[in-house]
């Protein structure tokens, strides 16, 4: 799928993450974020992100841009996540 990285869609779907993101980690405390579906698969999306939510966190808790890469992330299964994970629960 080709995928056009200039859209303003893509700024705003970063926005409503990285929103969603802070909301987690100020409430859980969260190590790990786990972001997938479509979207996601779009190899510029998750670095927006990242960006957002540092910009959002104004400094708080010392939260730097290697701290979100690595809180921040895509299943390591991809798309197939969900699946490998409904079967590991049936076993």
């Amino acid at each position: 799928m080709k995928w056009d990285a200039d859209h303003p869609g893509w700024d705003i779907a970063a926005d409503y993450l990285a929103q969603a993101c802070r909301t987690i980690h100020l409430t859980t405390c969260a190590d790990k974020i786990v972001l997938g579906g479509g979207l996601m698969t779009s190899p510029f999306i998750l670095p927006r992100i990242c960006r957002r939510f540092v910009e959002q966190m104004a400094g708080y808790l010392g939260i730097k841009d290697r701290d979100a890469q690595s809180m921040i992330v895509t299943p390591v299964f991809g798309d197939d996540a969900g699946m490998r994970g409904a079967v590991l629960l049936v076993r």
